[in-house]
């Protein structure tokens, strides 16, 4: 870019049958695969509504290892679309994302719809969101996060954070819905919701997936089952991390983690947040799935509350798994 751009008050309803902007190389019609360089100017009051559309941004599909986007701020936008949505890149695959953000509203009626980008299958770093971001389809939707909906395997999202509040239905966290790949000094503190799998930081943190010096601050709340302060579900590498918010709603409920699962591996971390839940209810994580999962040097100092009948612990609600080195405030617990 050359200079700012100010799309307020723009009238969309001459343009495009008053659907807004159209995604540049939105995949059906092209894909992205150059260099866009903002220079740190701004574009402001985006609007986008395409619900039956996939790949859904200001960039539609970034589609080359060459394929970068950087150094740019939207302000104040208005994005809806269908699978694949972000602000600013509905899906990487491949490319790259660095020094840029987003503020505003980013929906979405189906699958990974994220704050920046919706699915990134490439690098995304040193950016971030402040935008509220929800998907509303009633089924049909996973994958739900404050920047990134999906991040794949090996891809990583590093020196990056989410403020904006994101409400989905199953795997939704404060950062990221789902992530297989490296999550590196990041951060979350909106307000996080859903179903299944809810996270302050990552909804579900899938096999391959690491989650290290990072940490989550907003609340996460489930209506079903793993609700977690930082992850909700963790099937990969949880260290040096923490959450300093409160974790509250069904099953398998944690003030770090919703339930460890099957390989799931959690290593000096900390949780300061209360957490509370029908059953399996822990200070640290709700359940300890199996001989594979692990706990080691970790701690937690919040409140623990469960429904009559229901199984609770100061560090794990249910334990079938190892911990070592760990511990729990007796006086707060």
């Amino acid at each position: 870019l050359n200079n700012s751009i100010d799309l307020t008050g723009f009238d969309w309803g001459n343009w495009s049958d008053g659907n807004g902007f159209i995604p540049v190389g939105n995949g059906s019609g092209g894909t992205f695969t150059g260099t866009f360089d903002g220079r740190g100017y701004t574009i402001t009051g985006l609007y986008i509504n395409r619900s039956a559309d996939q790949n859904v941004g200001l960039f539609g599909y970034l589609n080359s290892d060459y394929a970068v986007v950087s150094n740019i701020s939207l302000v104040d936008v208005n994005v809806t679309g269908g699978d694949s949505v972000g602000g600013l890149i509905g899906q990487i695959n491949p490319g790259s994302v660095f020094n840029s953000s987003v503020s505003g509203n980013v929906s979405g009626y189906g699958q990974s719809i994220g704050g920046l980008v919706g699915y990134n299958l490439g690098t995304v770093s040193n950016s971030s969101a402040a935008a509220n971001v929800s998907a509303t389809a009633p089924s049909n939707n996973w994958h739900t996060g404050g920047l990134v909906g999906f991040n794949d395997e090996d891809c990583s999202i590093t020196n990056s954070s989410a403020t904006g509040n994101v409400s989905g239905l199953d795997n939704v966290g404060g950062l990221v819905g789902t992530n297989k790949g490296p999550i590196y000094n990041s951060s979350a503190s909106g307000i996080v919701d859903g179903r299944d799998y809810v996270g302050g930081l990552a909804g579900t943190n899938d096999a391959g997936g690491t989650v290290n010096a990072s940490y989550a601050t907003g609340n996460a709340s489930n209506t079903g089952g793993g609700v977690g302060g930082l992850v909700g579900q963790n099937f990969g590498q949880v260290s040096g991390s923490y959450a300093a918010g409160n974790a509250s709603g069904g099953y398998w409920a944690g003030g770090l983690v919703g339930v460890n699962s099957i390989g799931g591996a959690v290593s000096n971390a900390y949780a300061t947040g209360n957490a509370s839940g029908s059953n399996h209810v822990g200070g640290l994580v709700g359940a300890n799935w199996d001989a594979s999962s692990s706990i080691n040097n970790s701690y937690s100092i919040g409140n623990v509350s469960v429904s009559p009948g229901g199984n609770l612990g100061g560090l794990v609600g249910t334990n079938n798994g190892i911990v070592s080195n760990s511990l729990y405030d007796t006086n707060t617990s």
